[in-house]
């Protein structure tokens, strides 16, 4: 790439600037978009271009509120009396 002076380009998502459920998703697309940063200012001196693609919404299970609201649940009724009471019902209901 750095002979060429060519060009990387990397898929990340708005999720890597906005954080929404599911958190470990988010995680993986703002170490995307650290990654592409970083590179791009090392890059930089040798010409090579670096460019992060963002794609719009697509109708896609991750976007489906009802999944989102149902793995919500599935790991409500997972976690121990303990943690419920912490967080509470308000919590959850937010969430």
């Amino acid at each position: 790439v750095r002979k060429a002076r060519g060009r990387v380009v990397n898929t990340a998502s708005i999720a890597g600037r906005l954080t929404i459920c599911p958190g470990g998703y988010c995680v993986s697309k703002y170490g995307v978009e650290s990654f592409s940063d970083t590179l791009r200012r090392e890059m930089k001196p040798f010409g090579v271009k670096v460019c992060i693609i963002e794609p719009g919404i697509f109708d896609t299970q991750i976007t489906s509120v009802e999944l989102l609201k149902k793995c919500i649940l599935t790991r409500w009724d997972r976690i121990s009396e303990e943690v419920k009471t912490t967080y509470g019902e308000k919590y959850l209901n937010e969430s």
